[in-house]
């Protein structure tokens, strides 16, 4: 898309890649379809989720302390999320990082990430 330097996505489920290759990867892909689900694009993610650049989930906290072996929260912000956000190439170190990514996003729907079309998660 000529329009779309990098890549961007919305929770209405579109994704759109530009026509730099150095995006069109996984990471980015991974990246964006968390966009799709609702992180950075939803009132629960401003308004619930991130507070004072802390995540407030205990769901992926708890997941978090078990993937780093620390005692320290996800960080966000009004569109992205660290660790594991997938936010640029440096963030990723192993192939494991997606893994924890795609795990997180699962914490996530626990703690309440809204569908954008069907409501809350029921695991």
């Amino acid at each position: 898309m000529p329009d779309v330097a990098t890549a961007d996505a919305t929770n209405t489920g579109w994704v759109r890649y530009g026509s730099n290759a150095t995006y069109q990867k996984l990471r980015t892909t991974l990246h964006e379809f968390n966009h799709t689900l609702g992180t950075g694009t939803t009132d629960w993610w401003t308004g619930t989720a991130i507070v004072n650049g802390v995540y407030t989930g205990n769901t992926v906290n708890t997941l978090l302390k078990k993937i780093t072996g620390k005692d320290a929260p996800l960080n966000g912000d009004k569109q992205h999320w660290w660790p594991y956000g997938l936010n640029q190439d440096s963030e990723v170190s192993s192939s494991w990082d997606y893994v924890y990514n795609c795990l997180i996003i699962e914490a996530m729907r626990k703690d309440g990430l809204p569908e954008w079309s069907s409501g809350t998660y029921t695991p």
